[in-house]
């Protein structure tokens, strides 16, 4: 059985789901986490605080590195005073979709986060 993806791939990019860890001791991307009903988020973690936006850009320029993309290619496009947030990612192609399947195949699934 197929793991779910926190990815999707759509005609000019692609949306990213991430669950935000703010004024945490390490930035860095881990592991994936499945809610309830199904959905896989990236477990991310960003050292700002969760106040004037500090953490949401942090989370841009996380996103960016980890993918080496510009972070100006990088909207949040839901869960902005969130934890749970929907990234688009405008671009990239098939270069993206190959970072993004390469950097999530042997990532470890874990159990419900929410």
């Amino acid at each position: 059985m197929q793991q779910p993806q926190p990815y999707e791939i759509i005609n000019d990019g692609c949306t990213v789901y991430v669950y935000l860890t703010p004024r945490a001791r390490q930035e860095k991307c881990a592991d994936i986490f499945v809610d309830a009903k199904g959905q896989a988020y990236i477990k991310a973690y960003v050292s700002a605080p969760p106040e004037d936006n500090k953490a949401n850009k942090a989370l841009i320029r996380l996103i960016a590195d980890e993918f080496d993309i510009a972070p100006s290619t990088i909207t949040i496009i839901s869960g902005l005073q969130s934890r749970q947030k929907k990234l688009m990612i405008h671009g990239g192609g098939d270069s993206l979709q190959r970072k993004l399947e390469q950097r999530f195949s042997n990532c470890s699934f874990q159990g419900k986060l929410f």
